[in-house]
This record gives C-alpha cells, structure tokens and sequence, in this order.
C-alpha cells in the first residue's frame, strides 16, 4: 500500500502572521510548514533562524508550533491558530491528550483515545473563549 502525498501546507495561510514574517521567511527559501519545521527543529536552529531573518525567537517558534499542528489530519491554517490559542501546541500534546487506555468500555483504544482528544479540545477551547468574552 502506497502512502499518501500530502501538499505542503503554506507559511502565509496561518491566521495571525504578519506579512513581513513570511516575507522574511521566504527570503531564506522557506516557504511552507515542512521547510520550516526542518529549519526550526531545535532551539539552536531557531535561534541562528532569528539572526538571519530578524525576526523574534518567540515568533519563530510559534510559528514552528503552527506548522507542527498543521501536520494533523484535518488540521489547517484557521483550526492550527484555533487549536494553538485553546492552549494546545504540539501535534504530541494532542496525541497525549487521548493516551489514557478505555476503562472497560468494550470500544477500541482508537475510539477512546479520538473521543478523549475532542472533549479535552472542546474545554479548552471553551475555557478560552470564556476568559476572552468580548463586554
């Protein structure tokens, strides 16, 4: 069975990144999430990232964060930020989120563990949302 190709998903389809960031990126040859998760691994590429492109080390690595949950199945630009500002930030959190085994149930450990990452989303989306209600 072959594996599936998945496009490269680009750097300027996030929510919230300005124009100058993937702009700046861009001038290094980096142009979508994949490129930039290779380039921006450890905190030592980050860094030497930042000094070639001026941009700030924290931006870079939200950035990174982006391009790590953008990897999930169903994930894009517009759930990537929905995701990250809810407080999850690693494609790993999210795995770990549903790693508890099933209590006895009788459904698959598959089953548990996707019902368990979309209730521990939903609360934290939803606790975002209340504290950043609009007056």
């Amino acid at each position: 069975m072959t594996e599936k190709k998945r496009n490269p998903f680009k750097l300027g389809d996030f929510r919230g990144i300005h124009p100058d960031v993937i702009a700046a990126l861009d001038a290094q040859h980096i142009k979508n999430a994949d490129q930039l998760l290779n380039a921006g691994r450890t905190r030592q590429q980050r860094a030497s990232l930042a000094k070639a492109t001026g941009i700030p080390e924290d931006a870079i690595l939200e950035l990174v964060k982006l391009a790590d949950l953008a990897r999930l199945p169903g994930v894009k630009g517009i759930r990537a930020r929905l995701y990250y500002d809810a407080g999850v930030d690693s494609g790993r959190q999210w795995r770990r989120a549903g790693s508890q085994k099933p209590s006895g149930n009788g459904k698959k450990p598959h089953e548990h563990s996707h019902r368990m990452r979309c209730r521990v989303l939903r609360q934290r989306i939803r606790c975002f949302y209340d504290k950043n209600k609009l007056p």
